[in-house]
């Protein structure tokens, strides 16, 4: 409904950019495109960039970017890479905070830190743990 949030969790599983012409990924494309004339938000969890459907990065308000893993940032698609690349000192700095976060936006770009929510479990976050595959 309008007025809603979306949020994709594990977005590369279900809207991966190699499946560019899924149905999946077409609807999607679709709703990116007139969520801000429903005030739909689309919030988009993928451990990599290059793993989702590229217009989710082309529709993208802000991005919220974790420390990345040892070779993360050398796949990522080339804009996400390049800001990886001018905060990796501040990412090395600022140590082992594992809800530190660098926000990329029009209004604000900086870090920021969280606590895990209050609903959070080792088996929330393992979801797809037992999904099968096609």
């Amino acid at each position: 409904p309008n007025g809603s949030v979306l949020l994709a969790d594990e977005g590369g599983i279900s809207f991966s950019s190699r499946e560019s012409m899924s149905d999946a990924n077409r609807l999607l494309s679709k709703l990116l495109f007139i969520a801000r004339h429903k005030d739909i938000s689309i919030l988009f969890i993928s451990q990599n960039s290059a793993n989702i459907e590229v217009n989710t990065i082309r529709q993208a308000d802000y991005l919220l970017l974790k420390r990345p893993s040892l070779l993360q940032k050398d796949f990522e698609r080339g804009k996400i890479r390049d800001v990886y690349g001018d905060v990796a000192d501040d990412f090395k700095k600022l140590g082992g905070d594992r809800g530190l976060v660098y926000v990329y936006s029009d209004s604000f770009r900086g870090f920021a830190s969280n606590a895990l929510p209050s609903f959070w479990s080792e088996r929330a976050s393992k979801a797809f743990g037992r999904a099968k595959l096609k």
